[in-house]
Parts: C-alpha cells; sequence; structure tokens
C-alpha cells in the first residue's frame, strides 16, 4: 500500500490538547541577571532556535504567580510580530524556570498520540502556513502584525501516520543540523572580525589606546546629518520604492531579498534618508543596536522610522565605524540611552554622542584589509548558505505534500536529498 494514502488533512487545532498565553507586565529595560524573572520578547521565538537571552526583566519584587514558564520541549508561536515573523515558531531545548512567557507568545501544547512535536514544528513553517498567517494577519502598525488562537488552530495540517511523522522530521531536522553548521561558521567570521577589533583598537569606550575621541555626530556629512526614516509607509506599493526595515540587518549584515515597497511620493517627504549606498544604518528602535552597510545596489531606496541613517564623511573608514558600533562598549551606551516601554529606543540626540576612537590611519588601513578578506570569506559562505535555504525550503515542502515518501529506498533517497546541504 501507497504510505501516502494513509495521509489526511486535519487541522493544528484539532491535535492540541490546550494552548497557554503568558502575560503583560512592566518591565525593566535590559535583560535578567542572576535569579531575577524575565518576560520573553517576541525576538526569542523566530525561525531559528529559541533564544533565552531576548528577554526583559520584570520589575523588583513581582510576583509570576501562575504565569507559563518556559519548560524544555515546549512548542511556542508569536502571535505579534513583523509580517515575516509573525507565527513564527520554535522547540524550547531546556527548562527555564526564571522565564515567562509574554501575552504575545502561546505555547503549543499537542496531543502525542496524534502528532509528533517535532512534526508540528516543521509543518508550523512551510510556505503552507506562511500563506494562511500572512492572509489572516491585521494591525494599524506596518511593523507590527497580529494573528489570534483561531487563525493558529484553523491552520491545514497534513497528517501522516505518527512514525512517518517521525520519518519526515528526523529527515529535516538532519538536513537542519547541516544548515546550522554552515551558520556557525558564518558566525565565527564575525567572532574573528570583533576580535580583531579589539585587540588591535581596544573597546571604544574604555580607550585603552588613550586615543583621541570624537563623537559620532563628527564623523557624519552635515548636509545630511542622521536622520531616521518613513513614519508611516502606507500600503505596499507593487514597483514602489524599497524600504529597509529591523528584519533587513538580521546578524548585522544587509540584507535585501525580502523588503517593503513604498511610493515614491511618500518616499520623496524623506529625501534625508534616500540611500545612496554606503552608508551605515542603525536600528534605533525595538530590537535597538542592530548595525549593517548598505549596498550601493540599495541607492534609491529608504528606511524605516525604526532604522537611522549614518552617512560619514568621505575619508572615514565604514568598515572601522561599523565595528566599533557593535563593540560591547558601544552597545552598552547605545543600550543606556534606551527610553520608552511600549516603543522602546534610543533619541537621535544621544546616539550622535557615541564615542568613536581615532587611531592612526594606518592602523585602520590594516584593520581593513583584514575585514575585506574576512567578509570575502562571509560572502562566499552566505551564498551557499543562501542556496542550502533554498532547498531546505524546497525539502520542507515536499515532506507536507508526501513526497518524501520513499518506502522502496528511504535511505539512499534521504541520503542524496541530504548531500545538497553539505
Amino acid at each position: 500500500m501507497n504510505p501516502s494514502a494513509q495521509w489526511r488533512m486535519s487541522t493544528v487545532g484539532a491535535v492540541l490538547i490546550r494552548t497557554e498565553t503568558g502575560k503583560s507586565v512592566k518591565t525593566q529595560e535590559r535583560p535578567t541577571r542572576d535569579d531575577e524573572f524575565g518576560i520573553l520578547r517576541v525576538s526569542a521565538v523566530t525561525w531559528g532556535e529559541f533564544n533565552p537571552r531576548e528577554n526583559k526583566a520584570v520589575l523588583p519584587g513581582y510576583d509570576p504567580g501562575a504565569c507559563p514558564r518556559v519548560s524544555k520541549n515546549d512548542l511556542l508561536i508569536s502571535r505579534a510580530n513583523t509580517l515575516e515573523l509573525v507565527g513564527a515558531a520554535v522547540l524550547v531545548d531546556r527548562d527555564y524556570p526564571n522565564l515567562l512567557l509574554s501575552d504575545k507568545i502561546i505555547r503549543l501544547v499537542p496531543d502525542k498520540n496524534l502528532v509528533e512535536p517535532r512534526y508540528l514544528l516543521r509543518a508550523l513553517r512551510t510556505s503552507a502556513t506562511r500563506q494562511h498567517f500572512a492572509a489572516r494577519a491585521g494591525g494599524t502598525s506596518g511593523s507590527m502584525q497580529n494573528i489570534s488562537q483561531e487563525d493558529i488552530r484553523s491552520t491545514p495540517l497534513p497528517l501522516p501516520p505518527l512514525q512517518e511523522q517521525r520519518r519526515i522530521a528526523d529527515i529535516l531536522n538532519k538536513a537542519d543540523a547541516i544548515r546550522r553548521k554552515r551558520n556557525e561558521a558564518i558566525a565565527l567570521t564575525e567572532e574573528l572580525l570583533r576580535s580583531t577589533f579589539l585587540e588591535m583598537f581596544g573597546d571604544p569606550v574604555v580607550n585603552p589606546r588613550g586615543w583621541p575621541t570624537r563623537t559620532l555626530d563628527t564623523l557624519i556629512d552635515v548636509g545630511r546629518g542622521i536622520s531616521y526614516g518613513i513614519v508611516q509607509r502606507g500600503e505596499d506599493v507593487d514597483n514602489g520604492v524599497p524600504v529597509v526595515r529591523i528584519s533587513n540587518l538580521a546578524g548585522n549584515r544587509f540584507d535585501g531579498t525580502s523588503v517593503v515597497r513604498t511610493s515614491a511620493h511618500i518616499s520623496s517627504a524623506y529625501r534625508r534618508t534616500v540611500l545612496r549606498g554606503n552608508e551605515l544604518l542603525i536600528s534605533i528602535r525595538g530590537t535597538v543596536g542592530r548595525v549593517a552597510e548598505a549596498p550601493l545596489s540599495a541607492a534609491g531606496w529608504n528606511v524605516s522610522r525604526e532604522i537611522a541613517v549614518i552617512p560619514l564623511l568621505d575619508g572615514v573608514s565604514r568598515p572601522f565605524v561599523h565595528r566599533a558600533l557593535l563593540t560591547d562598549g558601544i552597545q552598552r551606551f547605545i543600550l543606556g540611552n534606551v527610553k520608552g516601554v511600549a516603543q522602546s529606543g534610543i533619541n537621535l540626540s544621544d546616539l550622535r554622542k557615541a564615542p568613536i576612537p581615532t587611531p592612526p590611519r594606518d592602523l585602520i588601513a590594516r584593520f581593513e584589509r583584514c575585514a575585506e578578506s574576512v567578509l570575502h570569506v562571509e560572502s562566499s559562505l552566505l551564498h551557499a548558505q543562501a542556496q542550502a535555504d533554498r532547498l531546505f525550503d524546497s525539502l520542507i515542502d515536499r515532506a507536507f505534500r508526501g513526497e518524501l515518501t520513499k518506502p522502496t529506498a528511504p535511505a539512499k533517497t534521504t541520503d542524496r536529498q541530504l548531500a545538497l546541504f553539505e
């Protein structure tokens, strides 16, 4: 009998015992320390692994009561985020007794007699599920969208027998593990740049070499200044002006593969932030402190209000300032100046005061040469990773169409598929 004939269509809600939602509480503008309680940010739940560091410490004396704690094997899903990330799901790796669920994160409790949790996680990441959430997401903010519990429960779910679910989950997990190894290599290139910068220059705030220090605003093209972008971009416009958002600065590198677009009329009202290429971009609201260099290919694009454009003067080293802004010292300076609760961010007047040391030009030139070599390697890794990501997405979609059901030679088929990722 063809195993794919045993598949049936169900819904996510039909395989759940229950759902659990966290609470909205007042927090401090920093992560937890020691034994403090913390509330998860939605950025803890993305398309990668669960990130427990993305949290905010609750106020002293807060009693968490019955607020759900984060536990091993929890299947968490975000109900509010950007359109790309709303509905993102992760499995938790271990117990985190001091981390609490926020009201924007839902815990799904699956019936293990009906569904393998790892299979359900992968099902929630298919393109069909993404389209389901995108069609139902609502919200007045261009950067924050919402889905309801009913939207999640009504998600169509192809459901093969449990044994087949486990086999599919094993295949996808193995392929994903190979992708993660490449991601680790990419992360090592970033760590090499960070450690090289610190070895050559030290932390800019500590400034152990005692070099003269200038504030960031003295390194800027005064004709443009440091400015944030479009406040309200309106509806997405076909063939409109691309708008860079925080999600395009993930990993502190520019990613222009998924952008929204606004009208030329709206973009023209924010001429100061129309990109020419080679500017530094920094996130100043929400997830504060991401930094990336805008490529020449982004000339004519604009940015959202969550991003500030830093147009450096000719002769000022972009690689040097880029890495300086990412050091622990300046990141602490930035986060220490974050204000607000619902829409937390750093004011441009504070950002302009960020201290940037001015070491000898020949030393900066040595760092630029080193950075160029490392970034060349990183670019090759990123290209290979993009190919692996496309193949992995295709593999997921095939799995949930029943196309990985190969009873005659499953091991050989699996090995051939996984070889594409290596």
